[in-house]
């Protein structure tokens, strides 16, 4: 994704907010802690970037080694401690193949802390079209046999959610990016999900890279609104550098708990996603002292480019 928007990202929107406030697993004296599977999902994304108050469009990032585009297929699982239990493997409707299938065996991502799709980067897939992505993994059921149990899940109907579209306060657009002052507020706030509530579960989230986010699911909280609004307060982001903030809707076509996976939030589902990238600047009185500074570095360098001739 531009700018690394959605990897930056992608851990909390992909899996952690797929743990519904499940406790550690508790480790008694010098005992590894418990294993405990809090989450076995499949769906299928797709990855925007907005430019503007009104200008929202599929990432065009080109394809390299580590990202394939922004039509995305995902087959996870996560939870507790689960990096020592028996590889998950997947069954589907693919036309990928080995070696990316890897059989269906999930590989461990020690950064994401949860079993991936995908050797040898356990990244997941990426394509550059929704009809690449649909030649490669068709819709259908897909059957996870994660710690002696079988989940098959339905990814069916193609329910894409609206675009998520974000209306920021506290700054301004600029070339692309939204330019923050450090010393005001940001507020960051979603439109509507329009199809929330019409599946058989659905989902909210919205953060922003270094820890602020929110999530709600219609199942958990179903007198929550349709849209999610996130405010941080004044100094909150660091002058100079970027922030990568988005938004995602997702459309949970199918929910299987399963009683050898007590508690476990079993889903199929469909997502859009939508990136901002966020510029912090100093606020206004420093701001225009570097800009002085600037401007007299720069008659500098031109009286010296003068006198060289």
């Amino acid at each position: 994704m531009s700018m690394a928007i959605r990897n930056a990202l992608k851990p909390l929107s992909l899996a952690v907010i797929f743990v519904l406030g499940t406790g550690l697993s508790g480790a008694s004296n010098a005992t590894a802690p418990v294993p405990t599977v809090e989450s076995v999902i499949v769906g299928k994304g797709i990855e925007n970037i907005q430019t503007s108050a009104t200008n929202v469009q599929v990432d065009p990032t080109p394809q390299g080694p580590a990202y394939g585009g922004p039509y995305g297929f995902t087959a996870n699982v996560d939870g507790q401690n689960v990096g020592s239990i028996t590889a998950p493997v997947v069954s589907g409707p693919q036309n990928v193949g080995n070696p990316f299938w890897n059989n269906g065996k999930l590989l461990y991502n020690s950064t994401d802390g949860g079993w991936r799709l995908g050797s040898p980067n356990a990244n997941d897939w990426g394509s550059p079209t929704l009809s690449d992505l649909n030649t490669k993994f068709n819709n259908g059921v897909y059957t996870f046999q994660v710690n002696g149990a079988s989940i098959p899940l339905k990814l069916i109907g193609d329910a894409y959610p609206n675009t998520p579209i974000l209306t920021l306060s506290g700054g301004t657009w600029s070339a692309g990016k939204y330019v923050l002052d450090v010393s005001q507020s940001l507020t960051i706030t979603t439109n509507a999900f329009t199809a929330y509530g019409s599946h058989s579960d659905g989902s909210i989230w919205l953060g922003i890279d270094g820890g602020a986010y929110a999530d709600q699911f219609r199942s958990t909280a179903p007198a929550s609104s349709n849209f999610m609004s996130l405010t941080l307060p004044a100094n909150s982001l660091t002058s100079g550098r970027d922030y990568n903030a988005g938004a995602e809707f997702r459309a949970v076509v199918d929910l299987n708990p399963n009683v050898a996976l007590a508690g476990s939030y079993n889903a199929a589902y469909y997502s859009v996603y939508t990136g901002v990238l966020i510029s912090a600047v100093p606020e206004p009185e420093t701001y225009a002292l570097m800009l002085a500074g600037l401007g007299l570095f720069g008659v500098v360098m031109r009286r010296r480019k003068v006198s060289q001739r």
